[in-house]
């Protein structure tokens, strides 16, 4: 950034200044700068014409402004202007994007609709133009904005399977080109929809590798990426490495920008597992008023619903209802579906226990037909665990059994002890999970690295064929031991052709 800024300082051409501008701005960027990284961007704008009617220069404008608004969203001071500056973006671009720079614009339409609260089926529709069939990526690197802008819009859309299609072609861009902040990146972003999909394990592989790059550096969204790995460590049961994970990245007191309020509601999840709901409802309550003080839906700190749990844990039925109702109205504006079925599972909570049933049975169909959503499996375990408690024995093995099955699948660790307890409870023999196991139940990254090991690969060659770490090798080598029920890496040729 310093040598970008010098470069800047010695140079007399308006469009180089501008150029050298954006450089530095990315450089600001990817250390988390992202105040510092606006007002670089700003610089570079104030360089050039307001409207270039020069074809390379109003690329080189469009790409300044575009990193302008979407590094000043993460800025609470600068999120108006971001908002405003966004709102004329659609226009530019509305014939189709035929620059990168319209691509970069029609990205942060998208995320402005994401953020204002617009239907998702709008938002998606912004995404897919914006990635343009991977154009987006193709004419730009791993490095740039756009394909993390979409990843992004893709989530909040919940489309997470699309989003992890495309963060992981952005992953692959940057294994090819050796360079590990770009993938530090690229897993952070996968890692909240594997986890959205209950693939628990994988998301903790991708996060544990964003977490260890952070340690050689890697600022960009070291906060985020702390979040949503404690997210993933709590449906694991480990609690205490989940506080260690969010308090690590940085000392959290007043939340300085929207990646402090994910952590914020992190850590208010994180105080609710361990049973301090007091604590956890004044958390979430921060967490939204740091959220959406500018930025009216932010579907990356569901805060609400952690609210609604903690009140109804200490008893606050009022306040607990109030929260869910309002989770749910937004959550059908919106029409994305792990948050519908999460809002009904906690306004289903709220009720007495014939509508709380019905409520829930109702949140079970939403997932019925859709691909897994860990939010399926939560609402499954409390609509049976309601059925057992209603006496209703029979009816509740079904729900429990299919949320067993999903959680072991994915590894979500709580949910599935849960599901087997309240299994248990009802009179039914839990299945054993030697009848889940095999080649079938191993995730595709514990899939990969088997094959790797049965090969005669080491951990370190492993990790670095891969590029993840050695400690991620050996986290998915337990996992897949313990799936396949063998002892170690002699038996995994066998194991695997069964």
């Amino acid at each position: 950034a310093d040598h970008f800024q010098q470069a800047r300082e010695a140079c007399d051409d308006p469009r180089r200044r501008a150029e050298f501008a954006l450089y530095r701005g990315r450089s600001l960027d990817s250390q988390g700068l992202h105040e510092q990284a606006a007002q670089s961007y700003e610089a570079g704008l104030a360089e050039l014409s307001d409207d270039p009617s020069d074809p390379a220069e109003r690329e080189l404008h469009d790409q300044l402004q575009a990193d302008f608004v979407a590094t000043a969203t993460l800025v609470p001071s600068l999120q108006a202007e971001a908002l405003d500056r966004s709102a004329d973006l659609l226009g530019r671009a509305a014939a189709g994007p035929e620059t990168q720079g319209q691509r970069l614009r029609l990205a942060q339409t998208g995320l402005r609709a994401a953020f204002e609260g617009e239907p998702a089926d709008q938002v998606l529709e912004l995404a897919e133009r914006a990635w343009d069939e991977g154009r987006l990526l193709e004419h730009g690197t791993s490095q740039g904005i756009g394909w993390r802008l979409v990843t992004m819009l893709f989530t909040l859309a919940g489309d997470l399977e699309r989003a992890e299609v495309i963060a992981g072609a952005a992953l692959e861009d940057a294994r090819r080109r050796g360079w590990p902040f770009a993938v530090a990146s690229a897993t952070y972003l996968r890692g909240l929809p594997l986890l959205w999909q209950a693939r628990v394990d994988d998301a903790i592989s991708e996060l544990e590798l964003a977490r260890e790059t952070s340690r050689l550096g890697w600022r960009q969204s070291a906060r985020g990426a702390a979040a949503h790995h404690a997210l993933a460590l709590i449906e694991k049961g480990q609690l205490d490495l989940a506080e260690e994970v969010l308090l690590e990245a940085a000392p959290l007191r007043d939340p300085h920008d929207l990646e402090d309020a994910m952590r914020l509601y992190s850590l208010a999840e994180l105080r609710l597992a361990q049973g301090l709901a007091s604590e956890a409802f004044e958390l979430a309550l921060r967490a939204g008023a740091a959220a959406e003080k500018t930025v009216k839906f932010y579907g990356f700190a569901l805060w609400r619903g952690t609210a609604t749990a903690a009140a109804l844990a200490f008893d606050d039925r009022e306040r607990a209802e109030e929260l869910a109702r309002e989770a749910l109205e937004r959550a059908e504006h919106v029409g994305v579906l792990h948050l519908r079925i999460r809002s009904q599972r906690l306004f289903a909570l709220c009720q007495d226990t014939p509508s709380r049933i019905e409520t829930l049975r109702a949140a079970a169909a939403l997932g019925e037909d859709a691909p897994p959503r860990l939010e399926t499996i939560r609402t499954l375990v409390e609509l049976g665990a309601a059925l057992r408690r209603a006496n209703q024995r029979a009816a509740a093995r079904e729900p429990l059994q299919r949320a067993a099955d999903m959680a072991w699948a994915g590894g979500a660790s709580t949910l599935h002890t849960r599901a087997r307890t309240e299994l248990a409870a009802t009179g039914a023999r839990p299945r054993r999970e030697m009848l889940l196991s095999g080649p079938a139940s191993l995730t595709p990254s514990e899939r990969r690295i088997a094959e790797l090991a049965a090969t005669g690969h080491s951990n370190r060659e492993i990790a670095q064929t891969l590029f993840v770490t050695p400690k991620t090798v050996e986290y998915h080598l337990r996992n897949t031991y313990r799936k396949l029920e063998i002892e170690g890496r002699a038996r995994l040729v066998e194991a695997l052709l069964v």
